[in-house]
Protein backbone atom coordinates (compact mmCIF):
# COMPACT_ATOMS: atom_id res chain seq x y z
CA UNK A 1 0.00 0.00 0.00
CA UNK A 2 2.68 2.25 0.81
CA UNK A 3 4.67 1.50 -2.57
CA UNK A 4 1.63 2.07 -4.39
CA UNK A 5 0.60 5.55 -2.75
CA UNK A 6 4.69 6.78 -3.58
CA UNK A 7 4.33 5.72 -6.95
CA UNK A 8 0.84 7.34 -7.55
CA UNK A 9 1.16 10.72 -5.32
CA UNK A 10 3.42 13.39 -7.17
CA UNK A 11 3.68 15.70 -3.53
CA UNK A 12 5.03 14.44 -0.37
CA UNK A 13 2.84 11.94 1.24
CA UNK A 14 2.08 11.01 5.12
CA UNK A 15 2.07 7.48 6.61
CA UNK A 16 -0.35 7.42 9.94
CA UNK A 17 0.26 3.98 11.33
CA UNK A 18 0.76 1.06 10.82
CA UNK A 19 -1.19 -0.48 13.68
CA UNK A 20 0.37 -3.70 14.54
CA UNK A 21 4.04 -4.88 14.84
CA UNK A 22 3.19 -7.53 11.71
CA UNK A 23 2.22 -4.62 10.28
CA UNK A 24 5.25 -2.41 11.37
CA UNK A 25 7.61 -4.61 10.33
CA UNK A 26 6.06 -5.18 6.45
CA UNK A 27 6.05 -1.74 6.06
CA UNK A 28 9.55 -1.36 6.92
CA UNK A 29 10.72 -2.00 3.51
CA UNK A 30 8.92 0.37 1.69
CA UNK A 31 9.48 2.93 4.04
CA UNK A 32 13.29 2.53 3.22
CA UNK A 33 12.49 2.51 -0.16
CA UNK A 34 10.75 5.65 -0.34
CA UNK A 35 12.77 7.67 2.57
CA UNK A 36 9.35 7.76 4.59
CA UNK A 37 8.83 8.47 8.28
CA UNK A 38 5.93 6.42 9.88
CA UNK A 39 3.58 8.89 12.26
CA UNK A 40 2.26 7.19 14.82
CA UNK A 41 2.55 3.72 14.66
CA UNK A 42 1.30 1.91 17.21
CA UNK A 43 2.33 -1.40 19.60
CA UNK A 44 2.34 -2.70 22.48
CA UNK A 45 5.52 -4.62 22.51
CA UNK A 46 8.92 -2.27 24.00
CA UNK A 47 11.18 -4.11 21.55
CA UNK A 48 9.67 -2.83 18.77
CA UNK A 49 10.45 0.78 19.74
CA UNK A 50 14.22 0.80 18.99
CA UNK A 51 15.54 3.73 17.32
CA UNK A 52 14.66 3.81 14.02
CA UNK A 53 14.74 7.21 11.21
CA UNK A 54 11.24 5.70 9.86
CA UNK A 55 9.41 5.42 12.51
CA UNK A 56 8.14 8.77 15.10
CA UNK A 57 6.16 6.92 18.47
CA UNK A 58 3.66 9.52 19.73
CA UNK A 59 2.96 7.01 22.65
CA UNK A 60 4.58 6.45 25.17
CA UNK A 61 6.05 2.59 26.20
CA UNK A 62 3.69 0.57 27.65
CA UNK A 63 5.61 0.13 30.91
CA UNK A 64 5.46 3.80 31.71
CA UNK A 65 1.69 3.93 30.71
CA UNK A 66 1.05 1.50 33.30
CA UNK A 67 3.40 3.10 35.87
CA UNK A 68 1.65 6.03 34.77
CA UNK A 69 -2.37 4.14 35.77
CA UNK A 70 -0.90 3.19 38.85
CA UNK A 71 0.12 6.52 40.54
CA UNK A 72 -3.12 7.99 39.38
CA UNK A 73 -4.99 5.27 40.75
CA UNK A 74 -3.21 5.14 43.74
CA UNK A 75 -2.20 8.76 43.99
CA UNK A 76 -4.96 10.75 42.79
CA UNK A 77 -8.19 8.53 43.11
CA UNK A 78 -6.91 6.73 46.24
CA UNK A 79 -8.64 3.17 45.01
CA UNK A 80 -8.91 1.38 48.15
CA UNK A 81 -8.32 -1.98 45.63
CA UNK A 82 -6.43 -2.32 42.39
CA UNK A 83 -7.21 -5.22 39.88
CA UNK A 84 -5.59 -5.77 37.06
CA UNK A 85 -6.33 -7.49 33.25
CA UNK A 86 -3.39 -9.23 30.91
CA UNK A 87 -2.84 -11.13 28.04
CA UNK A 88 -0.53 -13.68 28.46
CA UNK A 89 2.16 -14.79 25.55
CA UNK A 90 2.52 -11.68 24.25
CA UNK A 91 5.73 -10.13 24.04
CA UNK A 92 5.13 -7.78 26.92
CA UNK A 93 1.94 -8.75 28.71
CA UNK A 94 4.03 -11.19 30.83
CA UNK A 95 6.58 -8.34 31.73
CA UNK A 96 3.70 -5.99 33.02
CA UNK A 97 2.16 -8.17 35.16
CA UNK A 98 5.83 -8.80 37.13
CA UNK A 99 6.39 -5.47 37.23
CA UNK A 100 2.87 -4.43 38.18
CA UNK A 101 3.61 -7.32 40.99
CA UNK A 102 7.31 -5.64 42.03
CA UNK A 103 5.49 -2.48 42.28
CA UNK A 104 2.49 -2.83 44.75
CA UNK A 105 4.41 -5.35 46.60
CA UNK A 106 6.92 -2.65 47.22
CA UNK A 107 4.51 -0.06 48.35
CA UNK A 108 2.94 -3.21 50.29
CA UNK A 109 -0.34 -2.54 48.64
CA UNK A 110 -1.54 -6.09 46.96
CA UNK A 111 -3.90 -6.47 43.90
CA UNK A 112 -7.05 -7.72 44.66
CA UNK A 113 -8.17 -9.41 41.26
CA UNK A 114 -6.53 -10.83 38.59
CA UNK A 115 -7.88 -11.77 35.42
CA UNK A 116 -5.57 -13.20 32.26
CA UNK A 117 -6.30 -14.33 28.84
CA UNK A 118 -4.08 -16.30 26.95
CA UNK A 119 -3.41 -14.84 23.00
Amino acid sequence: MINKAAAEEPRPIIVLGPVGNNAIINAETALKHHNLVSFGPVTGSRTMRSWNPHYYFVRADPEYELLALVRYALGEMRVRQLGLMFVKNVLDGDSLYDLLMRLTSRMEYGVRSVFSITA
